[in-house]
């Protein structure tokens, strides 16, 4: 029965419905599924209001700027050097997300968001101590960085300072501000990073690797199969990150993309603060930011 309301809740936010009646039928079906989400873990999100109050008072946020990393390719224009720097002398903070930790050298984030079920799971892949996961875990347990969790995953957590927050989707709604909500977007953690980085309440919000171009790396090959290549700002030429996509088809795929920047969209019109600073974009849903000296001098 459970594994039965799984899947319809994940069919919620990966397909379109094609009539009024299918939406009204989702929205239903989610609210209930949120209450129930509410009863179960009211009291571990206490836990991470708790948490995130005393962060915001211990170090005064509202008069802080912070940055918020995506893993996407605009952020190979960025010089880590220099990120580090604002953080040494001018206090700002930094939010990263997955294999950002374990690739991002020097550079220590203050907290970090999950939200990939692989994290949480038994799985060879994390087991692994050569894989990225492997690396980030350890990565953020060795340098005591704060990591926030699902709610749901929190006893199963492997980061040894964990925070939980809600990561139910209610796509439908218009929630962005709030991490311990449902959210109106699907559940992808650079979302959830920026909602966090807002309920944080940082006066000034500068984000970078959200440039899904994904659509620009699509094809179908010979065996009629839909191969993306998730390209990351740490990948090579060479590197293999051609993936099946699980949904199927063409179609599906670009409703898929749509509703990403359609979701980036929900975002940059209720918070004015976050601006976006990456060099290559493919979202115009945040105000642009191109002054800060942050980026990698290519002079010679």
């Amino acid at each position: 029965m459970i594994a039965r309301l799984r899947a319809i809740y994940k069919r919620y936010w990966i397909t379109e419905p094609d009539s009024a009646f299918g939406i009204g039928g989702y929205k239903l079906f989610c609210g209930l599924l949120y209450f129930a989400y509410r009863v179960r873990y009211q009291s571990i999100l206490r836990i991470g209001k708790k948490t995130v109050l005393n962060i915001i008072s211990e170090r005064r946020t509202d008069q802080r700027s912070c940055f918020v990393f995506a893993n996407g390719p605009s952020v190979s224009d960025i010089d880590f050097k220099k990120i580090k720097k604002l953080q040494e002398t001018r206090g700002y903070d930094i939010l990263a997300i997955n294999s950002f930790l374990s690739k991002s050298e020097s550079l220590v984030p203050n907290f970090a968001i999950f939200a990939d079920y692989i994290y949480f799971t038994k799985n060879e892949r994390i087991e692994d101590v050569e894989s990225d996961f492997f690396k980030t875990v350890s990565y953020c347990n060795d340098l005591g960085i704060k990591c926030f969790v699902p709610a749901q995953h929190i006893n199963n957590s492997r980061f040894a300072d964990s925070v939980p927050f809600c990561a139910f989707s209610s796509i439908y709604s218009n929630k962005v501000k709030n991490i311990f909500t449902n959210t109106g977007y699907y559940p992808l953690t650079a979302l959830y990073a920026l909602t966090l980085a807002v309920t944080l309440k940082y006066r000034n919000i500068y984000i970078c690797g959200f440039d899904n171009n994904y659509f620009l790396n699509y094809e179908v090959d010979n065996l009629g199969h839909c191969v993306l290549r998730h390209i990351h700002y740490y990948d090579k030429e060479q590197s293999n990150t051609e993936v099946k996509h699980i949904k199927g088809d063409t179609a599906s795929i670009f409703f898929d993309i749509y509703r990403h920047f359609k979701f980036l969209e929900k975002i940059g019109r209720q918070n004015k603060n976050i601006f976006n600073v990456a060099k290559t974009t493919y979202t115009d849903a945040f105000e642009r930011k191109l002054d800060l000296d942050i980026y990698i001098d290519n002079e010679p």
